[in-house]
């Protein structure tokens, strides 16, 4: 914060307010100090952009220059992704499917939504693997259909 002479204003309270966006915002550090500077932090689990406006409560003054911070989407994590199937059994009839769910995380177990997952079986497989559901959805989650009429030796 500085006044009209570019002097800072010390000991005054700063808020901090987004306009839009699901971020979190910290509280501040403190008064403005000795060089007029408030600091928060803020954090995301979305990719976003967010524009920060910042207030000085004292004199009732919006600050008219905003901050815009981009939250970049974290990578599908294979640790903390999953792969599950219901059932886990079915018989080698060629029509009872199996239904295979495929979970993208990323590091922080947020889903990764938009991606496109592929299905495949190891080496000697006979299963029939349907296209998947589509691109991963709100939940991360894909699906595919696995069916298999041939007899395990």
């Amino acid at each position: 914060l500085l006044d009209g002479s570019n002097t800072p204003v010390v000991g005054h309270t700063v808020s901090l307010a987004q306009g839009g966006g699901s971020s979190t915002i910290s509280a501040a550090s403190g008064p403005s100090d000795a060089s007029g500077q408030v600091s928060f932090t803020v954090t995301s689990t979305t990719a976003e952009t967010v524009t920060y406006t910042a207030t000085d409560v004292v004199d009732g003054v919006t600050i008219t220059q905003t901050a815009q911070v981009t939250f970049n989407a974290l990578p599908t994590d294979a640790g903390t992704s999953t792969v599950t199937a219901t059932p886990t059994t079915v018989p080698p009839d060629g029509t009872t499917p199996a239904t295979i769910t495929v979970t993208l995380l990323n590091s922080v177990g947020v889903p990764v939504v938009g991606r496109t997952v592929s299905l495949t079986q190891g080496a000697g497989g006979s299963s029939t693997i349907s296209p998947a559901s589509g691109p991963s959805d709100a939940s991360g989650q894909v699906t595919f259909t696995v069916t298999n009429s041939k007899r395990p030796r």
